[in-house]
């Protein structure tokens, strides 16, 4: 092998591609930072929109990953017999817990919608480009990571407009008490709405009985959300009112 780094002038592509799939303390440093890069990146996407797990979560969860499969080859090179992939399928099953914890925390107060998948899948996928970075296949981690960021930026952009044209909602409500549904349903079907599912519960939080109904309306037009929240948030009967 040649010592590339004293003649960069003669390096070939084939020379470059031996030399970072080695593992030594350049390749060592490049591939830590490219999973600080590469997770970085997803990462400052979900801190943007506030999500429990953001850009220190991320970068932690691809650095370590990275650092399992370059131990995998460390043990391969030192004529240990094993498995080099095995440590890698643990990390791809063990970041489950992580991705589970994501969802359970974004939902607020037991509210019956989920929350969070998209920062679950964010955390297992950078756990993945850490494998592919912490065994050299850079331009797979790259590009991973150039199309997850376009799936949770550009499709993100694209449901929402897809979302504002269709003229069903979806509401959470908090009412005074179970009887005042009543009121709210004749409130609705006056202003044109057609009620396609209703669900009622009753929670005791900190000692105090709430009452929740999720509500799955279609209006006549997708125009008349707006108007339809300010005018349900004036009733009496509503102590809180949320879009899920």
């Amino acid at each position: 092998m040649p010592h590339l780094l004293g003649a960069p002038l003669s390096i070939s592509f084939s020379d470059l591609s031996s030399y970072l799939a080695e593992l030594n303390l350049v390749t060592i440093l490049l591939r830590l930072f490219l999973a600080t890069v590469c997770a970085g990146v997803l990462g400052i996407e979900r801190q943007r929109k506030s999500r429990p797990a953001g850009l220190r979560t991320h970068i932690i969860v691809c650095l370590g990953s990275a650092l399992v499969m370059m131990i995998s080859q460390f043990l391969s090179d030192q004529g240990v017999t094993t498995d080099a992939a095995r440590l890698g399928a643990q990390v791809i099953s063990g970041i489950g817990f992580l991705g589970a914890g994501t969802i359970i925390l974004t939902g607020r107060h037991g509210k019956p919608h989920v929350t969070g998948l998209t920062t679950a899948a964010s955390l297992w996928t950078s756990a993945c480009m850490g494998l592919a970075i912490g065994c050299g296949f850079y331009a797979g981690a790259l590009a991973t990571c150039l199309f997850v960021l376009f799936a949770a930026t550009t499709l993100n952009r694209i449901d929402k407009h897809f979302y504002a044209k269709t003229p069903v909602i979806d509401l959470q409500l908090e009412i005074k008490e179970a009887a005042d549904l009543a009121a709210i349903c004749a409130h609705l079907e006056g202003c044109g709405a057609e009620i396609k599912d209703l669900q009622l519960q009753k929670r005791s939080e900190y000692g105090e009985v709430h009452v929740y109904a999720a509500i799955e309306l279609r209006l006549q037009s997708a125009k008349e959300k707006p108007a339809l929240i300010v005018g349900l948030s004036a009733l009496p009967e509503i102590v809180g009112i949320e879009e899920i």
